[in-house]
């Protein structure tokens, strides 16, 4: 329908102030007289008209046009209205008021999660509960599988997700629960912030036993989670667990490995997967070249250590590393394009680190990160429509200067000159 639209207002478009003539099924010679003056024309004689009786018939294409095109966005709006998913799923309550006390502990904690609850998705109240699909964006709590990556699936992030599953592979049109490898990779998941798990076991019981006829819930629960602690809150049948091996959400690091990038992206993404799968938290995996680190195994050794971060809003983090010697500082926050770093406020590159992460490399001492967010081609966007404002200004003033000119000049010309003295 919405091509059809396109045409029908092309054709109108095009067609404008036209007309089509229909000849007479019958013509018939009219004999029309000899005009009395050169340039007179006979009444009968119109402007299209060509001699035969009655003349052709006009038809207005835009009138016609314009009325196929109203039926059009009729017909297309009131379907979409009576077939639409929003109708479909009626409810009787909105959807942020479905989830429960589970968005509420997970919210509070303000810290990474990961879900891997199988629910039906047309069921809203279990997906709310559940905090799935997307449902956790409204709740406030931060997931790392969000609705399967978030509304922006990238390459980085499914590169990160890859090392988690069994075969080092991730369908991206497939939910992250589905996918992952058991027991869940504490490790790995520590290295993405992830610091809890909501679990159902009885559902993940009923899935099981289309496998493993003998599954329980406590059978469920060494299979999936055996070290993480908990549970930490309960509703219903849903559980919240914390990873055993979280300490903070970013950490610095003393040890790279280098995984150069190439022209084909997907052999450098499936290198970083195999990467990440192959070392431990102490570690970071670097897309590129590595940023010089060193370390004093002597004091305190050279294993990774935590740093205080703080998100005040949207689009920056802050981080606060004290090292004693060079490294990396890993912050799990996917690294795109728009993201940049100061260190004690001033300008700093960073590097793409375990994956999708954000790594930037620091001196030995106390540092202040910044990480803010901007917009890319914001700027950009701003300068354009600042100028096409202009540009809109100078089009919508020009003719009406022109009219007060010449108003002016016919006034000038019509009024009648002062007599001589």
């Amino acid at each position: 329908a919405t091509i059809t639209t396109g045409l029908v207002v092309a054709a109108a478009t095009a067609a404008r102030h036209r007309t089509v003539p229909v000849p007479d099924p019958d013509p018939v010679p009219v004999p029309v007289p000899v005009p009395d003056r050169p340039g007179d024309r006979h009444p009968a004689e119109g402007p299209d008209h060509a001699g035969t009786r009655g003349g052709p018939r006009p038809v207005r294409v835009p009138q016609v046009a314009a009325g196929v095109l109203a039926a059009l966005v009729l017909v297309e709006l009131g379907a979409a209205n009576a077939h639409s998913l929003a109708r479909a799923n009626l409810a009787e309550r909105p959807f942020t008021e479905l989830s429960g006390s589970t968005a509420t502990f997970l919210a509070d904690e303000q810290q990474r999660t990961i879900v891997i609850v199988p629910v039906d998705p047309t069921d809203l109240a279990a997906t709310g509960r559940a905090l799935q699909p997307n449902s956790n964006q409204p709740s406030g709590v931060r997931s790392v599988d969000g609705y399967d990556g978030g509304l922006w699936v990238t390459r980085p992030w499914v590169t990160a997700m890859a090392s988690l599953t069994t075969d080092g592979r991730f369908d991206v049109d497939l939910p992250a629960a589905w996918q992952l490898r058991t027991p869940l990779d504490a490790e790995l998941l520590a290295r993405f912030g992830v610091s809890t798990v909501v679990f159902d076991p009885v559902a993940s019981t009923a899935r099981r036993r289309a496998v493993d006829p003998s599954a329980t819930p406590e059978s469920e629960h060494a299979r999936v989670l055996p070290d993480w602690t908990g549970p930490l809150h309960t509703e219903g049948t849903l559980e919240v667990w914390r990873n055993p091996r979280y300490t903070s959400e970013a950490r610095t690091v003393h040890r790279v490995v280098s995984v150069p990038t190439g022209p084909d992206a997907s052999a450098t993404s499936r290198a970083v997967t195999d990467a990440l799968r192959h070392t431990g938290s102490d570690e970071a995996v670097v897309t590129g070249p590595a940023p010089p680190v060193t370390c004093d195994p002597r004091p305190i050794g050279c294993g990774r250590r935590a740093a205080r971060i703080d998100r005040p809003h949207p689009g920056e983090i802050r981080v606060v590393a004290d090292d004693p010697d060079a490294g990396l500082l890993v912050v799990p926050e996917q690294h795109l394009s728009g993201w940049s770093a100061t260190v004690d406020g001033r300008p700093q590159p960073t590097v793409t680190a375990d994956g999708m992460g954000i790594g930037v490399p620091l001196a030995g001492g106390r540092h202040e990160v910044v990480l803010t967010y901007a917009a890319p081609g914001l700027r950009v966007g701003l300068v354009v429509a600042a100028l096409s404002t202009l540009v809109l200004a100078a089009l919508l003033l020009v003719p009406i200067l022109g009219a007060l000119r010449t108003r002016r000049a016919r006034r000038r010309t019509a009024t009648p000159a002062s007599p001589a003295p």
